[in-house]
């Protein structure tokens, strides 16, 4: 468990993640995070293989729903290529 303690304080950093989060939406109007690119990878892999599925699902009906390839993609295949690494 030592290996934690390299982090810092819990509660510092805890603070730190709200102040990027306050930055990113005073920058970018959107928050930190990358379970929407998954949510979407996943959405678009269904809407490939059977899209009836994905157009009648009440959640993705809302416009500003529609699974697409957004920012968060870019944290998505950094983070991967560095587990591939």
């Amino acid at each position: 468990m030592n290996y934690f303690k390299n982090f810092g304080p819990p509660y510092a950093v805890g603070a730190g993640i709200g102040i990027l989060n306050w930055f990113a939406f005073a920058t970018v109007d959107h928050p930190i995070g990358i379970t929407t690119a998954c949510e979407h990878l996943v959405a678009l892999a269904i809407q490939a293989v059977d899209p009836d599925i994905i157009n009648s699902h009440a959640y993705y009906q809302n416009p500003e729903n529609t699974p697409v390839i957004g920012w968060e993609w870019v944290d998505l295949s950094l983070n991967g290529a560095k587990e591939i690494i």
